[in-house]
């Protein structure tokens, strides 16, 4: 008995978003079944009729399914070997089925290759080995849309590339429409040395680490009315280290429409080296750490953060882990010699930070690091701490139009 996609539903009903679920509910795909494909188990590969024939009403590029190749998707046979045939069998340009209505297994890392390649039909992609559970994209121009990435169980956090659920690496024009990932063993969408990509419309739940990692010189991109929700670490991060293999700068980065909801740990939104980088509209509730992060950290050795706008949003029960002494906003610098500058945090509603929080916004410079040319405009807070603002030495900024319930705040 196959499985009708029971990640996307419970996603559904767990976060109260709406998903594409195409054929995952009520009777399966209809359609005649390859002839004569199945797998070295016997049982009888997926059937891909009626999904095949909606795509292809949509579009005139060359399709295949993922069933040609002998996938069965009953959530038990072993899928991986057939899955990567289909894609190294797929010319540029065209377009791979992973049929709605099925769960597809993963024992091992696959890979898409081949440049232009489309992704797409609306069935969940189960990884069954946390060690080797990558869905690695190492092509140009490659579009994922409508498929559901599950994992079986995690045991730890992992921290290797194989282990990364979604990774981009090395490739430019990338775009994921539309997906979730359901657990991770790492991070849940990892972005690193890739140019002018856009992740859209997407879900990403209950990883281990990072919800959505942005590394290794990621730039041109931007992440656009996404959920992340229960993550072991960040919900979105930006983040540039200044160790040797670790790629350019990650910089010109937009988040926006985006939010992170109740954290096991971490920050909701961080910048720890990075430039040209930009939040708007963003909102998060229940952030473990702090809800806006944006450092230079000598304790990790990343690069520089400069020129990074916080621009509207809501932060909402910032900074919940009392063992964690964050604020909902947290500016940090703690590289000697560095200067973390020119960022500006405007039209922020902060509600009911931690009580015993330093306060709502904290800048903090320490060990020869410095902050300086921070412009804070028209934030309102409420509940929370009885500061607004606090800043050690080293820290400069400006502030106007400030409210604490409701009155202004002079500081």
């Amino acid at each position: 008995m196959r499985l009708r996609c029971p990640g996307s539903v419970l996603l559904a009903a767990i976060l109260g978003v709406g998903l594409p679920v195409t054929g995952c509910a009520g009777e399966a795909p209809t359609g005649s079944a390859p002839s004569g494909v199945q797998d070295s188990g016997g049982a009888q590969a997926c059937q891909d009729g009626a999904v095949l024939a909606a795509l292809r009403s949509q579009s005139a590029r060359p399709m295949r399914s993922v069933c040609e190749f002998g996938a069965v998707g009953d959530g038990h046979h072993d899928d991986t070997q057939a899955i990567q045939a289909a894609f190294d069998a797929a010319g540029q340009d065209s377009t791979v089925v992973l049929p709605a209505g099925y769960t597809f297994t993963q024992s091992g890392v696959l890979t898409v290759a081949t440049p232009g390649l489309r992704v797409t039909g609306g069935a969940d992609l189960r990884a069954d080995v946390e060690e080797r559970s990558e869905f690695l994209i190492a092509a140009d121009r490659v579009s994922v849309e409508d498929i559901h990435f599950s994992m079986a169980r995690t045991t730890a956090r992992w921290d290797r590339n194989e282990q990364m659920r979604v990774r981009i690496s090395g490739a430019d024009g990338v775009r994921l429409k539309r997906i979730t990932i359901l657990g991770s063993a790492a991070a849940g969408i990892m972005i690193g040395s890739a140019q002018d990509f856009e992740l859209s419309d997407s879900v990403v739940m209950g990883t281990r680490a990072d919800g959505i990692h942005m590394v290794n010189g990621a730039a041109n991109g931007r992440v656009v009315d996404c959920t992340v929700k229960a993550t072991g670490d960040d919900g979105v991060s930006v983040v540039s280290y200044d160790n040797a293999g670790d790629g350019p700068t990650a910089h010109d980065i937009v988040v926006s429409g985006t939010k992170v909801l109740d954290q096991r740990w971490g920050r909701a939104f961080s910048v720890v080296g990075g430039t040209d980088i930009r939040f708007e509209n963003i909102s998060s509730d229940h952030s473990a750490g702090a809800a806006v992060y944006l450092a230079t950290e000598n304790e990790f050795n990343s690069r520089t953060t400069e020129r990074v706008t916080v621009s509207g949003g809501t932060l909402s029960s910032s900074n919940a882990n009392s063992d964690i002494n964050h604020t909902a906003v947290l500016v940090y610098n703690s590289r000697e010699g560095t200067t973390l500058r020119e960022v500006v945090i405007e039209d922020l509603d902060i509600v009911d930070t931690r009580a015993d929080a330093d306060a709502d916004i904290a800048l903090r410079a320490k060990d020869g690091g410095r902050i300086s040319d921070v412009q804070l405009r028209r934030i309102t807070a409420r509940g929370g701490p009885n500061l607004v603002i606090t800043a050690s030495d080293g820290a400069s900024y400006t502030a106007t139009d400030i409210t604490k319930n409701g009155d202004e705040w002079r500081g």
